[in-house]
């Protein structure tokens, strides 16, 4: 059974990291603590409460732990998602959408006649200045501190565009639970998904539980594999902040020694990192994933030469720089038709479970919740329903036609 403790200490432990988040990616422009595929800090904290809680666990509650490894993992889990927020996961880009087309508009590109008629009163700032002072921060902001920072922020400004997305935002967090919650009986009893980000938490809690803990740290082998980007790593950073250590390079640009014409074109601008982390995490993965990864990549870059041979051409600046700058041409961004080729292939494999949670729905036929699910599938289906026909009236009430609020969500 999950104590309520597990969640209380994931959820405080991943607002302690959005806290920290601006500080640490901004000012000091380091290492992410959170977002991403895999991030670091949770990771790290759950390292430190695995072997605090065998510690204690050995010296004062060897009856009672103070947290299983069932529910340290549920903190991991909590502090993955919530610590996401102040980075990739929402704030990286979210203020930049809601003030683009005030802070960057210019007499060349008209957005304060074009753009800005177009966007509701409520989704933005109604003060240019308070969108000034995000670009450039507070005058003297560096040598206040957090809560002088938090005072001075111009909140009367940002009140209204935040409670009017904080309810967009909250519902799609319903939404993608509901929806996560609906497949997840799918994934893990039927398809077995072996979640290879997961096996390394997993396994420490494991050994947690079984009393392993301090077995499991001290593995010579594991010692051994973690002495490789420990030492990659450090030699790196002290490189970074002292020029006069010489650094290993992980990056190598392989580009240069391809043709930019002809059937190797599409290497042209290749690269080949060297991150130990995702070697690890390949291995951990079925070997027909690890296996496509760099197939399909050498198929996609010889895609590219084929075009360039037969003569098939798409300027470059037809797509400029939407999907970042190293994005310039449409056949590069296949992976936009893999992602809905992707999701068609999870709704076919899952038809069947989808159509007896969809069935046992509106028939209101009580089914017990699997070991896997927080709820029932029925009642993740209906939350998801209710979930979308909200954003979809949230999008109507700021003058939204439904067709393309439905194509949006």
């Amino acid at each position: 059974m999950i104590r309520a403790r597990s969640v209380i200490v994931g959820i405080v432990l991943g607002l302690a990291i959005c806290a920290v988040t601006p500080f640490n990616n901004m000012y000091l422009a380091a290492t992410p603590l959170g977002g991403g595929h895999f991030p670091l800090a949770p990771f790290f904290i759950l390292i430190v409460l695995t072997l605090a809680a065998a510690l204690a666990s050995r010296l004062f509650f060897r009856k009672k732990p103070v947290l299983t490894g069932l529910e340290l993992l549920v903190s991991w889990g909590f502090m993955v998602v919530v610590s996401g927020i102040a980075f990739t996961g929402l704030a990286r880009t979210f203020f930049i959408n809601i003030t683009a087309s005030t802070h960057f508009a210019t007499v060349g590109n008209r957005w304060k006649e074009i753009v800005a008629p177009l966007v509701p009163p409520a989704w933005m700032p109604s003060d240019p200045a308070a969108v000034e002072t995000l670009y450039n921060g507070l005058e003297g902001g560096y040598r206040q501190g957090w809560l002088e920072v938090l005072a001075n922020i111009p909140w009367s400004a940002w009140t209204r565009p935040l409670a009017a997305w904080g309810v967009f935002i909250l519902l799609c967090y319903g939404v993608m639970v509901c929806l996560v919650n609906l497949f997840s009986r799918q994934w893990i009893s039927n398809e077995r998904m072996n979640f290879p980000l997961l096996r390394v938490p997993a396994h420490m809690t494991e050994a947690y539980d079984q009393g392993r803990a301090f077995g499991f740290f001290t593995d010579r082998y594991l010692l051994l594999g973690l002495c490789v980007p420990v030492l990659l790593h450090t030699i790196n950073g002290i490189g970074f902040y002292d020029p006069a250590v010489p650094q290993v390079p992980t990056l190598f640009l392989i580009g240069p020694y391809f043709p930019s014409t002809g059937f190797f074109s599409g290497f042209n601008k290749l690269r080949i990192y060297f991150y130990p982390a995702f070697i690890g995490f390949a291995y951990l993965t079925a070997r027909q994933i690890s296996l496509s990864f760099w197939v399909f990549y050498l198929l996609g870059g010889l895609l590219f030469g084929l075009f360039e041979v037969i003569g098939y051409q798409i300027p470059s600046s037809a797509l400029g720089v939407t999907f970042g700058p190293t994005l310039t041409r449409p056949d590069e961004t296949q992976m936009i038709g893999a992602y809905g080729v992707f999701f068609l292939f999870i709704v076919w494999l899952a038809r069947q479970h989808l159509f007896a949670a969809v069935r046992d729905a509106v028939t209101f036929r009580r089914s017990r919740a699997a070991e896997s699910e927080w709820m029932s599938a029925g009642l993740s289906f209906w939350g998801f329903l209710a979930g979308m026909i909200l954003l979809a009236a949230w999008c109507a009430y700021f003058g939204m036609p439904l067709a393309p609020a439905l194509l949006l969500l």
